[in-house]
């Protein structure tokens, strides 16, 4: 993701895989999104033990620098760690709900 979201934007915490293949792994096998530190200038890795988080969504409450607030873990998650999740696209389950009233899926 380029832009840093917004307090209210719903994200969900990207692939590892995604992310590997973007960033690469490092030796000690962390990922490092590029340009992202914390207020303390350092850089700010997604690593193997956080690969749980992926996929998860969030609501963003606060945003600090690069930094995310509003997931509830002890892990620092960064923009570049997350994707934006459009919250006006319908999740499937409730189009197909809709459409079953009509005769369809």
């Amino acid at each position: 993701m380029n832009n840093i979201p917004k307090i209210g934007d719903t994200v969900q915490i990207r692939q590892w895989d995604d992310m590997a293949a973007e960033y690469g792994i490092s030796s000690g096998g962390y990922i490092y999104p590029e340009y992202e530190s914390d207020m303390s200038g350092r850089d700010v890795p997604f690593n193997r033990a956080m690969k749980s988080l992926c996929g998860q969504t969030f609501i963003v409450e606060d945003v600090i620098g690069y930094v995310l607030y509003g997931h509830m873990t002890q892990w620092t998650i960064t923009s570049k760690m997350v994707e934006l999740i459009d919250d006006n696209v319908a999740d499937s389950s409730e189009l197909n709900n809709f459409l079953k009233l009509f005769g369809g899926r």
